[in-house]
């Protein structure tokens, strides 16, 4: 998300977190950069891991791999 980054980083991720999603994606197109919310507790996200590269596995779908910059869009 370009021109909604503050809303997805704040409002956004708020409400994923009291609905109990337990994993957030959000890409940040100007750094190119993949942010990745994980371990709910408190409806707050404790672990943010930001990503380039390389290979992410959904929490959701363990067993699937997926490249970091296709999704982000550089590869």
């Amino acid at each position: 998300a370009d021109s909604t980054l503050q809303k997805d980083l704040g409002t956004k991720k708020t409400l994923y977190a009291n609905s109990g999603i337990k994993e957030y994606w959000v890409i940040d197109i100007a750094k190119k950069n993949l942010k990745v919310f994980r371990n709910l507790m408190n409806n707050e996200y404790q672990i943010e891991q930001n990503y380039q590269d390389g290979i992410i596995f959904p929490l959701a779908f363990p067993s699937v791999e997926i490249s970091v910059k296709k999704i982000i869009g550089f590869d």
